[in-house]
């Protein structure tokens, strides 16, 4: 008996170890990634489109975004419904 509760507490603290392992090595990449995103100079882009440009452009980009993959789609006439 005394040889299988050596076993486990061999188990549970080889568990602890690797779990504290992963746990720092998470902890320090998110560190180092937190540290390189705020390190890095922000990238912009000055606005060259004011409202009315982008409404102009607005229809066709929604249309690019949403159109169908084949004309017939949107070209398809209704059939007439038939009297019975």
């Amino acid at each position: 008996m005394p040889r299988i509760r050596l076993r486990d507490i061999g188990l549970v603290i080889s568990r602890a170890l690797t779990c504290t392992a992963v746990t720092a090595l998470l902890a320090g990449m998110h560190a180092g990634l937190v540290l390189l995103a705020t390190r890095v100079p922000a990238f912009t882009t000055p606005v060259a489109a004011g409202p009315d440009a982008v409404r102009a452009h607005l229809p066709a980009a929604v249309y690019q975004a949403l159109g169908p993959a084949h004309a017939p789609t949107w070209t398809r006439q209704q059939q007439p419904l038939r009297a019975h």
